[in-house]
């Protein structure tokens, strides 16, 4: 009986990750069309992208693992927007992607385990879209927030498994920043 119970609660917990990104989505969508006055096409990447980021984070909630599917048809958006959305040169994307990606590989070679392989991929596929500042500001939020929900789960003396999930923090940070500029 108690395993069904923690099933369900896990089914749950996914649905409302869904839809409260999705629900993030639509709208940083809609800041960009209405306040950052953007192009159609630049709102539907901007949908498309928090859409993909979403479906990361459900994965890694799920079953610990980023599909490498998602984190290339990030980086296609992240090609796409350079077409569609000026605000961040071709050059910065560039950068911001290997920055963001070398950061995090360092930091899992200094401190084995901080970060999956598919953190990893999905950072730099996510710098691509949101340029250097953004990804930077979203990176250190994310790591934050994590720090704290580690803090408070060791507070109540729950157990979670040897990592936790990175992918929804990302994904926080990413909302946050985004709304923000």
């Amino acid at each position: 009986m108690h395993l069904k119970k923690r099933e369900r609660r896990k089914k749950t917990s996914l649905a409302v990750a869904a839809l409260s990104g999705d629900g993030a989505a639509l709208l940083c969508a809609f800041f960009y069309r209405n306040i950052c006055r953007g192009t159609t096409a630049g709102t539907l990447l901007v949908f498309v992208f928090f859409c993909l980021v979403t479906a990361a984070s459900v994965s890694d909630l799920k079953c610990r693992k980023i599909s490498d599917r998602l984190c290339g048809l990030i980086l296609g958006i992240a090609v796409a927007a350079v077409f569609f959305m000026p605000g961040v040169t071709p050059l910065e994307r560039i950068l911001s992607a290997a920055a963001i990606g070398s950061l995090m590989l360092t930091a899992t070679l200094i401190l084995p385990g901080v970060f999956g392989g598919g953190d990893i991929k999905l950072m730099a596929a996510c710098g691509g879209f949101l340029g250097w500042e953004m990804i930077r500001d979203a990176f250190v939020t994310a790591v934050i927030a994590a720090a704290l929900a580690v803090f408070l789960l060791r507070v109540k003396e729950r157990e979670y498994r040897t990592g936790i999930a990175m992918a929804p923090f990302f994904e926080l940070g990413m909302v946050l920043h985004f709304l923000r500029n």
